[in-house]
């Protein structure tokens, strides 16, 4: 009976040797989110316009969807260190994603000078299908944002959590 019982829980430590942490679960849930919305807004703007003179396929909503994961990303990671170093600060963040939505969204009707676009994250995005894909700014903004999220987690993990 003893070597029974011995067996099962070796396997089962082995099992819970090998699970997902929580937080590694949650990003990969989050990252399946964003990748399944994508592909849903692809296909029904795909198929909204069928008959369409000159329709973009939906490969192309499909990348332009996800050309602004870069840029959701640093805003999160910048959240990130505002939370593991400054967090009474973190509110900043708000006013930022305001100033990005003002710059980009109304800057032209504000009459904005064009640098104004590039102080926000999604002024490096690559407008498509209508500009071509660009891998280096996307790159830059996906490591900007691993680095501000390395940086706001070692940060958290260092805070007195009394």
């Amino acid at each position: 009976m003893r070597d029974l019982r011995e067996r099962y829980f070796a396997g089962t430590s082995r099992l819970l040797r090998f699970r997902l942490r929580q937080d590694r679960f949650k990003l990969l849930c989050w990252i399946g989110g964003i990748v399944a919305f994508s592909i849903a807004v692809a296909y029904a703007l795909d198929g909204l316009f069928p008959d369409a003179a000159d329709p973009f396929a939906a490969g192309d909503i499909f990348a332009a969807a996800l050309s602004y994961i870069p840029a959701l990303l640093l805003l999160i990671g910048l959240g990130a260190m505002l939370i593991g170093w400054l967090p009474n600060l973190s509110g900043l963040l708000w006013l930022y994603l305001a100033y990005c939505f003002i710059a980009d969204y109304m800057g032209d009707l504000l009459n904005f000078p064009d640098w104004t676009k590039k102080l926000t994250v999604f002024g490096y995005v690559p407008k498509l299908p209508v500009d071509p894909w660009e891998w280096p700014p996307l790159l830059g903004l996906a490591l900007l944002a691993a680095l501000f999220a390395s940086i706001g987690f070692f940060g958290y993990r260092r805070r007195d959590m009394r």
